[in-house]
């Protein structure tokens, strides 16, 4: 990633040598990325949740709340327009298919307020809303760094992107998610 924190080197910026925001240099003398944002697969967390039978019987929540459901009341995400919407689309049509809510924010680690970062943060919905929320259950895949807010966000969602286009190919699992960047 730029330095400054502008771009993630991904799609189109994927082999250019400076940042076209800020014109820093991609790499040090040593030939090596300055800056980088590790990125941590959904794809390998969710394999992993799904090949341990106490949680793979946890994710089958939605499934069980919308086939149990005998009320109108708004009690849980599935009960809003926007996941009704996706049924009707045909979406989420197998038991095991994933609903994330998904919210990109600014954050200050420390109290100087001279380093900010924007935690890329992913709630799973499939499980109960007791659960859902605990920090153990709660996804990170990556950090954008500071020192600066980035400039090009999309080049930071990039490698998500490209694992929800990965997953849609497979029919492994549909996934909803909303981002709130601000």
């Amino acid at each position: 990633m730029c330095e400054n924190s502008c771009i993630c080197y991904t799609g189109q910026y994927e082999f250019y040598q400076n940042c076209p925001k800020c014109d820093s240099i991609r790499l040090d003398t040593n030939g090596k990325a300055k800056r980088v944002m590790p990125y941590l697969s959904i794809i390998d967390r969710l394999k992993i949740q799904f090949n341990n039978e106490n949680r793979a019987e946890e994710l089958l929540y939605r499934h069980e709340y919308i086939t149990n459901k005998d009320n109108n009341d708004l009690d849980d995400i599935f009960d809003g327009e926007i996941y009704k919407e996706l049924v009707n689309d045909s979406l989420f049509n197998d038991k095991r298919d994933i609903a994330f809510i998904a919210s990109c924010d600014e954050y200050q680690i420390f109290k100087q307020k001279t380093d900010d970062c924007w935690p890329f943060l992913m709630i799973n919905n499939n499980l109960d809303p007791s659960l859902r929320v605990k920090k153990e259950n709660l996804l990170i895949p990556f950090l954008i760094p500071g020192p600066n807010q980035p400039k090009d966000i999309n080049t930071f969602l990039r490698p998500f992107i490209n694992e929800m286009k990965e997953l849609e190919r497979k029919n492994f699992i549909l996934i909803l998610f909303i981002i709130k960047i601000s």
